[in-house]
């Protein structure tokens, strides 16, 4: 790696070791891609264990490991007081923060990706003290970053109208969906399943996706709901009487790419029931891995999915129950969405997402005469 490379790095101090979520792969995909670029020296500062260093596409990469004492008020004081001298005493010309949240001085450049607003459209599915210190320290990081970046355009947009001074720093820049590894031949379970991605949070409605398996079970209609994600607000036991009435339920809390490839590449369906999403990552991956979506109809999932999805009406559990029915009854309308799917997936590539994110760090580093960054590729 050429020492005249401008250095810059990876603000990974947000992630708890053990962790797994779309801001992790987010983060780490892009760690990979851009190790591969070469158009720039790397070093990334995370608690230990979150970078796996012994993955051979990360072997450029210096990972600087520091434990965080005090929970998540240590991380929240050692992100904003002391990574910055860190940061500058390995010389780092631009520090990137891929989780909402960017230290607030440093002497070098700022970029942040911003990944939705769910503390300001959607409060009520943000624990207080998440949305309090989001409502500071957001607004605060897009003044403090030269540039930020949404995962969606939708994303853009909320974020432009609710800080309409932050305008001109945004860059939507599409996550990639192919970081999967193939799927094996044996499917997970041996009866037709839907399939959930993602946490419990209050945004994924499952209340409404448990509500539609009562209706299906009711109908006659038999299929398992595997859900692949924790249920941190114990939604489930709230409701175990769906378990036989919806026929099989079962959580996967944790589960590896391999088995969640899997997972997509023999399900019935995904079924993305969420009222909010900042780019919603699971539907992009199933239809990468030939797996029709079942969408709630909101601007973001448009954006992801186009033409390629069954939508129904936000929160109708009835509407969503049909959809799930119609392919469970129709073969031809599962086969034109497995086909539309994978190619409306081709538009989300982890290269490009690198690729386009580089762009934007070369850029900055341009206005400010910082590196000796270059576009011409």
């Amino acid at each position: 790696m050429k020492k005249d490379l401008p250095l810059v790095g990876f603000n990974l101090m947000y992630i708890r070791p053990g962790y797994v979520g779309g801001t992790v792969r987010y983060a780490l995909e892009l760690l990979r891609h851009m190790q591969s670029q070469g158009r720039f020296r790397l070093i990334a500062f995370a608690q230990p264990g979150v970078v796996p260093m012994e993955d051979p596409q990360l072997k450029n990469v210096s990972v600087v490991e520091r434990p965080v004492v005090a929970g998540l008020l240590g991380r929240v004081i050692y992100e904003h007081a002391i990574l910055p001298l860190v940061a500058r005493r390995h010389e780092v010309d631009l520090l990137f923060s891929p989780g909402f949240v960017s230290p607030l001085w440093g002497g070098f450049r700022k970029v942040a990706t911003i990944h939705d607003l769910y503390y300001r459209l959607f409060p009520e599915f943000v624990r207080p003290w998440q949305r309090r210190y989001w409502q500071i320290m957001v607004p605060f990081s897009l003044r403090s970053v030269d540039a930020a970046i949404a995962v969606s355009d939708c994303t853009r947009t909320d974020i432009a109208v609710a800080y309409p001074w932050a305008k001109s720093k945004l860059r939507a820049i599409h996550p990639g969906a192919d970081s999967l590894p193939a799927a094996q031949a044996e499917p997970v379970a041996s009866t037709p399943y839907c399939l959930l991605v993602g946490n419990l949070t209050p945004n994924k409605d499952v209340e409404t996706v448990l509500e539609a398996f009562s209706l299906l079970a009711a109908r006659g209609v038999r299929c398992r709901l595997m859900i692949a994600g924790s249920d941190p607000d114990q939604v489930l036991r709230a409701r175990r009487d769906t378990r036989t009435a919806a026929g099989d339920l079962e959580l996967l809390a944790r589960v590896d790419d391999g088995t969640l490839a899997t997972l997509y590449a023999h399900a019935l369906c995904l079924i993305q029931a969420s009222r909010y999403e900042g780019f919603g990552l699971p539907a992009a991956e199933a239809m990468e891995m030939g797996c029709p979506v079942v969408a709630s109809d909101i601007r973001v999932l448009r954006e992801v999915c186009g033409p390629a999805a069954l939508y129904f009406d936000v929160g109708s559990a009835d509407a969503l129950s049909r959809r799930i029915e119609q392919l469970v009854r129709d073969e031809a309308v599962r086969s034109s969405a497995v086909r539309t799917g994978r190619a409306n997936a081709r538009r989300f590539r982890w290269r490009q997402a690198a690729d386009e994110t580089s762009a934007l760090f070369e850029q900055v580093l341009r206005r400010s005469g910082g590196g000796t960054a270059t576009t011409d590729r």
